[in-house]
């Protein structure tokens, strides 16, 4: 039901994207709209692992003692750092594909997902960036107001929006960094050919140096919070089955997985025919990692 309204509720923003979802998309054309259904996730995930890393380093929590409220955190740190702002009310369209992706993984898994401890479900992450993006504007987003309030959640969304700012400002204090300042830290980022001649993972290699993804998102955060140590960013095969971005306190390093790039390609193409994708090498870096979850990874990261 939420799956339903919600695609229904939402701009005109969301029908372009999902309808481009489908498209005869052997390759993503540059600013098309299966592009932006791409990025946009890709963005939000990048974001999510980000919030990881400021959990880690700004604010300086254990997130192991309760991992589900890390990872729920996580995901608004992910949605508060792509709201848009106020004067530019309608770059809105990275949490519209987050939305409609966190969806239509929920909509694949079906019943078949069953409950992670660890984390919220794909379609109440969908539902909460909704809520934040209300909260944030409810006048643009009046048509999510009936479809929250079927859920029982309108009437907190501006409370929670509001929340949500106020406990970033406390959490981060000085970490944040004003117009002009920057981190003495630096971000460095590397695109890793895959090993494998697999030519989705190729295609998604490209695809993600091309759109130069991790200078962008490094300099982002540079320019929003104040680190203590350098970190890195770095795309590269994690395997088969690891559909999903990940954050590893002990190398500090947050890693793009090319599956999870693969995963949002295929979703963007009508060639897309429901068989499960296969990855090439492990992932790098030692230590436990908080991967961004959800019911399109088939593989859990092991502890090496």
């Amino acid at each position: 039901m939420i799956k339903r309204v919600l695609t229904r509720a939402l701009p005109a923003a969301a029908a372009a994207i999902a309808m481009a979802c489908g498209a005869n998309a052997q390759e993503i054309a540059p600013g098309s709209d299966e592009d932006r259904y791409v990025q946009g996730n890709l963005l939000f995930l990048a974001y999510h692992e980000a919030g990881h890393l400021i959990l880690d380093q700004a604010v300086e929590v254990d997130q192991r003692a309760d991992r589900r409220a890390a990872e729920e955190i996580a995901d608004d740190i992910a949605t508060w750092l792509l709201l848009p702002d106020a004067d530019e009310p309608d770059q809105d369209e990275e949490l519209i594909a987050a939305i409609l992706g966190w969806l239509q993984s929920a909509d694949e898994a079906g019943s078949a997902a069953g409950e992670n401890p660890h984390y919220p479900s794909d379609e109440d992450r969908a539902s909460r960036i909704a809520c934040l993006l209300y909260g944030g504007n409810p006048d643009l987003y009046a048509d999510l107001a009936e479809v929250l309030w079927e859920e029982g959640s309108a009437d907190i969304c501006v409370e929670e929006h509001a929340s949500l700012q106020k406990d970033l400002e406390e959490w981060l204090g000085d970490a944040f960094l004003t117009e002009g300042e920057q981190s003495d830290a630096s971000v460095n980022y590397d695109y890793r050919e895959p090993d494998s001649d697999d030519p989705a993972l190729q295609y998604a290699y490209q695809y993600v140096s091309g759109a130069e993804l991790l200078e962008d998102f490094a300099q982002d955060i540079v320019d929003f919070v104040r680190l203590p140590r350098d970190i890195s960013v770095i795309a590269e095969s994690c395997g088969a089955g690891q559909a999903e971005f990940k954050y590893n306190a002990e190398a500090r390093m947050i890693i793009v997985c090319y599956e999870a790039v693969d995963w949002f390609i295929k979703r963007a193409s009508l060639d897309y025919d429901g068989a499960a994708e296969e990855g090439g090498a492990i992932s790098s870096g030692g230590g436990e990692e908080l991967g961004s979850g959800g019911a399109r990874v088939k593989k859990k990261p092991v502890r090496r």
